[in-house]
């Protein structure tokens, strides 16, 4: 299966590599944003950061259409950053699923992209157990990665 691996560069591309175990035995690719910590990660597309988040948003959702129709993936795991959600609409709508991991670093309130990303995650995981009431009966709790 191949396996889109979606996440911001810095703390969101550290947990993910923790989560390395999971996607290693799997044809994988990654979509994030360009940096120097995001630079040898094999086959990566690269989203453009612009200071307009009309115009950010606009073309995350071209690009998402077409690595999703391109690559076309059986399943999504993203540690988020709002770089998640643009990809992640496409899929639900594609029938791929989507697995979702909210910040290690939200220990009491929603990330901004967990309130969306809670409604479009076939499974939604957080790091902390206090968590799961916050996000609801979609949440579940799977550990720390650290």
């Amino acid at each position: 299966m191949k396996i889109a691996l979606v996440c911001a560069n810095g703390g969101h591309l550290t947990e993910m590599m923790e989560l390395k175990e999971v996607y290693a035995g799997h044809e994988h690719f990654w979509v994030t944003y360009q940096g120097t910590d995001s630079q040898a990660l094999g086959r990566t597309y690269f989203y453009r950061d612009h200071k307009s988040l009309f115009l950010k948003m606009a073309v995350q959702l071209l690009t998402a259409w077409y690595i999703v129709i391109r690559e076309r993936p059986g399943l999504v795991i993203t540690t988020g950053g709002a770089i998640a959600v643009p990809i992640s609409i496409y899929c639900r709508v594609l029938g791929i699923h989507v697995i979702y991991m909210d910040c290690g670093t939200r220990v009491f309130e929603r990330s901004g992209t967990g309130r969306f990303m809670v409604h479009l995650a076939d499974v939604f995981l957080t790091q902390w157990p206090g968590m799961m009431q916050k996000y609801g009966k979609n949440a579940r709790y799977w550990g720390g990665l650290f």
